[in-house]
């Protein structure tokens, strides 16, 4: 439904074909990480996230950082996202392991972010 508001984040796993959120307003309600991709053997063709307001996520909005990961999507798309309120104790997009094709972030606003100050600030983007 558009417009709709929904609780939580996604841990994916195994084949996924597409996976898009599109048109929400999506609050952490306590969880750290909107797209989990560590330590899932993900594999997708497109990973999408469009026309969506993110807020309140402690960590990151896509994560995938296990250096034995096996994690694998041909694209993945960013487009016209608001991410706010958002702490951080890693990236806020943080894929520094597993293989993806392309990685685009377009047209999106990352606002309000919560950067530790110890003992290194983290990035707002890793990328491998």
């Amino acid at each position: 439904q558009e417009g709709a508001e929904i609780m939580g984040g996604f841990k994916l796993s195994g084949e996924v074909g597409t996976f898009t959120l599109n048109n929400l307003v999506v609050d952490a309600n306590g969880a750290d990480i909107l797209l989990n991709l560590d330590n899932t053997g993900v594999s997708a063709e497109n990973v999408a996230v469009c026309n969506t307001v993110v807020k309140g996520f402690t960590k990151s909005v896509i994560y995938a950082s296990n250096t034995a990961d096996v994690f694998k999507v041909d694209n993945i798309v960013f487009d016209n996202v608001v991410v706010t309120n958002h702490g951080t104790g890693q990236g806020v997009f943080d894929l520094r392991n597993g293989t993806y094709g392309t990685f685009t972030l377009k047209e999106s606003t990352v606002t309000t972010i919560s950067w530790p100050t110890s003992p290194t600030p983290s990035a707002a983007v890793r990328l491998r």
